[in-house]
């Protein structure tokens, strides 16, 4: 009797830790699943504002790259007008 009642009770036992690492398994993997979704947010906000600040960089460089041949162009033409 006293064996088959321990016997019973290791089986509970091996049971219950069977269900409550189920159970943590579960839970870390919702966390783990919030944690990457926060990174990858993170990570497309930086991205963003880099792919913005990179734009804007090229755009001031294009138009300053545009003034410089117009006052070029300016030049010369006053340089020939000057000439002939």
């Amino acid at each position: 009797m006293q064996v088959a009642k321990e016997c019973q009770r290791e089986c509970r036992r091996s049971a219950m830790l069977s269900q409550k690492t189920m159970k943590d398994a579960v839970t870390r993997a919702r966390r783990l699943s919030k944690e990457m979704q926060a990174y990858w947010k993170r990570f497309d906000k930086v991205e963003k504002e880099h792919r913005r600040k990179a734009e804007k960089e090229a755009m001031e460089q294009r138009k300053m790259d545009m003034e410089f041949r117009e006052v070029m162009f300016r030049t010369c033409m006053l340089n020939i007008r000057s000439v002939g």
